[in-house]
């Protein structure tokens, strides 16, 4: 059986993942305060990504064929107001998974935002030049950053 790592699974998104399982995968869900907010059934700990060690461990213990990096600090304006405390998760813990999933040739795939985007157009591209307006999106768009340079074959919706 192979396993998935949902980092944020007590999100929107992540609650979603963890509902519908792909058969012969085990999912194991993340959260840092809101276990609650995991899917009922869902394998889960409790993981500090602003900590590197912590996640040195939990990709040790679990051994994931591949990670969903679903987990941020998503609020526009709490990141406009304070950088500097959502910075660690939402670009450095980003750049240590990355990293830590290249070294051990785990498949990543990582959430991006739409603020990446100046919000001109309906519908962008892959080709599209990223333009972000405000800090959550200047922050994503650094972790996407990251990600290409340090484990490219990585997937970024």
């Amino acid at each position: 059986m192979k396993t998935l790592l949902v980092t944020g699974a007590s999100g929107f998104l992540g609650w979603h993942v963890c509902r519908f399982p792909l058969p012969g995968w085990r999912i194991v869900g993340t959260h840092w305060q809101n276990k609650e907010g995991i899917f009922p059934k869902t394998e889960f700990l409790q993981l500090d990504l602003r900590e590197k060690d912590h996640i040195w461990k939990s990709l040790k213990a679990i051994r994931p064929d591949a990670v969903f990096h679903l987990a941020a600090h998503s609020g526009t304006a709490f990141c406009e107001e304070h950088p500097d405390q959502t910075y660690p998760l939402n670009v450095a813990a980003t750049a240590n998974l990355a990293e830590m999933c290249s070294e051990r040739k785990i498949k990543l795939i990582f959430t991006s935002s739409e603020q990446v985007y100046d919000g001109s157009k309906e519908h962008y591209t892959e080709d599209d030049v990223p333009d972000p307006r405000n800090e959550y999106g200047r922050q994503k768009l650094e972790a996407e950053q990251f990600i290409n340079e340090i484990h490219p074959e990585s997937a970024i919706v």
